[in-house]
């Protein structure tokens, strides 16, 4: 059995289909860029009953995703949360991207 990952990154997300893939394209460079490598960086994709390609495009993507019903971004950021694995949270809007050296730099 593979060790836990060192960080989780939860992205809440509802209908985010046109921001997702950008956004999952710069964690995929940050997580190459992580000198623990990129198996140490879990990606959850919290959907919050999206009505598009959200959770598609995610899974595509190899994120886990956790389907979530209430709409509350709390309860959506804590279903993320319940599903973590890492020692380390993360937290990130789908609407943004992420440097290139984030991991590194938490570290």
């Amino acid at each position: 059995m593979s060790p836990p990952p060192r960080f989780s990154l939860v992205i809440p997300a509802r209908n985010e289909e046109e921001y997702l893939p950008r956004l999952l394209d710069t964690v995929d460079v940050a997580r190459s860029n992580y000198r623990m490598g990129p198996e140490a960086v879990e990606v959850i994709v919290a959907d919050n009953v999206s009505t598009d390609r959200t959770a598609e495009i995610a899974l595509n993507r190899r994120a886990r995703v956790v389907q979530v019903e209430k709409r509350l971004i709390a309860a959506v950021r804590n279903a993320g949360t319940g599903a973590a694995r890492g020692e380390v949270l993360a937290f990130l809007d789908a609407d943004s991207q992420m440097h290139p050296d984030t991991f590194n730099a938490i570290e």
